[in-house]
């Protein structure tokens, strides 16, 4: 479509993007009508240098002081903080208050900042939290100098008593070396008590907090914002009239022209790539796309019960992640103690260096393959001095190896299901990457050796024609197709789920 064109569709339906647009700023406005505004006011605490550093609970030694800003949060600091702010309930401040800790040159800070219906509310609930922490961290001080105060009277008291000891009996060598080491202890006590005492105070209140601010972006912007995106959301209305889009967007497109059953979606990250993170499985994050993997492992897992199961990982083009899925599945199955071999199955594109560096390199499967239509036989030793170790437990990887004229030709070979089947007597997981099925036979060559294969596609990228091609192309060829994944997926998380996802712990 030329931009004559796309000028010319746009214009014939301009009442269609109106209408939209209308509709969105009308949506717009009636939820924030809805909405409760929240207040949010923060007061500022200075740590000591003694405490941020550890020098003043190591003052105190085995005697147990809390000076974890944790406690913030905890009904220690929260109840009577609920009391100074004139609260009846005492857990009227649970789930409003939060903390940031700020490194400083000197000194550390801590922001306290509580949430409330009313700006005042915010300012008197911060205040009282700061207050009551400062009094909470000073009594942890107090109650531990008690102690220490204690021990050294104790101390003073048996050093005494061993001086008088000593002194009717100086030829006893016992005696003398109980005092020595009794002296040494009222000396350690004492010189512990006079750090403390000047340590100065552990917390202070550096700025009190003021009225709160309103939380979230200004009714006005949302509004502002929900008209522009309904421009937006109308024009492509307006396009997809005037051109019929095969993409496939929803994995619910697909229910009834393909009989294969769909075994995960995973989430689009955006940030994935400019964190250089190209294995979030390692992450124990909650993501959606973390959990998308996991329940890909599930539903393979079910798949394939038996030890040895093998999973051929294909797509239907390139770049669809089929590399990224058999890497991140890979570590995924590795991380609950399972022994996996992943190969690299694709020989034409080999992509499982970028994923695991070295450990990918090398001679591999099309070294093997060569050696067995050189006449050698392929034993499991052969099979296994191929195999590297990776940083992570329970993971070895079989490379692609030497560089092939014909990838097709040698996969076709007696010694492709000879190397399968040791590396599934070798392990209880095999994932072999290979290269994509459209318009390929690898993937096909390679599944006939495995429990079955999996498809990955893209959401908003392939056409349902290509990816319906790509099934029914691999069953032609008696290949057992497991079921398909679906990447780039914008599904979101149910709010009621949320914080299975997202940790509300603040650091």
């Amino acid at each position: 479509m030329t931009f004559q064109q796309i000028l010319s569709a746009l214009w014939r339906r301009w009442w269609v993007i109106l209408a939209v647009a209308l509709l969105a700023g009308a949506a717009a406005g009636l939820y924030q009508a809805r909405q409760t505004p929240t207040y949010a006011s923060s007061a500022t605490l200075r740590v000591s240098t003694a405490v941020s550093g550890g020098t003043l609970e190591s003052m105190f030694g085995t005697i147990p002081v809390d000076f974890d800003p944790e406690s913030i949060t905890s009904a220690a600091v929260l109840e009577p903080a609920a009391g100074l702010a004139g609260e009846a309930d005492p857990s009227a401040l649970n789930g409003a208050i939060t903390w940031q800790s700020v490194e400083g040159t000197r000194t550390d800070r801590l922001v306290i900042t509580a949430t409330a219906l009313d700006p005042d509310t915010s300012q008197t609930w911060a205040n009282a939290v700061a207050q009551s922490y400062s009094t909470y961290v000073q009594g942890q001080v107090e109650t531990a100098t008690v102690t220490l105060q204690g021990r050294y009277d104790d101390a003073s008291a048996q050093a005494a008593a061993l001086q008088q000891q000593a002194a009717a009996n100086p030829n006893d060598s016992v005696v003398a070396a109980n005092l020595a080491r009794a002296l040494q202890r009222v000396g350690t006590l004492g010189a512990q008590l006079d750090a403390v005492a000047v340590s100065g105070a552990p917390v202070t209140i550096q700025t009190q907090a003021g009225p709160g601010a309103r939380q979230g972006t200004p009714p006005t912007t949302i509004i502002g914002v929900a008209v522009l995106a309904g421009l937006l959301a109308g024009a492509g209305v307006a396009l997809t009239w005037a051109k019929v889009d095969t993409r496939v967007r929803s994995t619910s497109e697909l229910d009834a022209e393909i009989d294969v059953p769909l075994i995960a979606d995973l989430a689009w990250d955006r940030h994935l790539r400019k964190r250089g993170e190209r294995l979030p499985a390692l992450s124990s994050a909650r993501t959606a796309l973390t959990e998308g993997l996991r329940t890909a492992r599930t539903g393979l897992q079910v798949l394939g019960r038996d030890k040895g199961a093998a999973f051929v990982i294909t797509s239907v083009e390139p770049n669809d992640g089929k590399t990224f899925l058999s890497a991140n599945l890979a570590v995924a199955w590795a991380r609950t103690g399972k022994k996996v071999i992943l190969v690299a199955g694709d020989l034409r594109r080999p992509e499982l260096p970028a994923y695991f560096a070295t450990a990918a390199e090398g001679p591999g499967l099309a070294d093997l393959l060569q050696r067995g239509l050189d006449g050698e036989e392929l034993t499991a030793e052969a099979v296994e001095s191929m195999l590297n170790d990776t940083d992570i437990t329970g993971l070895r990887i079989l490379p692609s190896g030497a560089d092939l004229r014909d990838p097709a030709d040698y996969l076709a070979s007696d010694g492709l299901h000879r190397i399968i089947s040791i590396t599934r007597e070798d392990a209880d997981i095999v994932l072999i990457d290979s290269p994509p099925s459209l318009g390929l036979t690898d993937a096909a060559l390679l599944a006939e050796h495995a429990t079955g294969a999996v498809v990955i596609y893209s959401l908003g990228r392939s056409e349902r024609d290509r990816i319906i091609a790509t099934v029914d192309d691999l069953i032609a060829k008696d290949v057992n197709v497991l079921g398909l994944i679906a990447n780039r997926s914008d599904k979101k998380v149910p709010a009621s789920y949320g914080r299975y996802y997202h940790s509300e712990k603040h650091r």
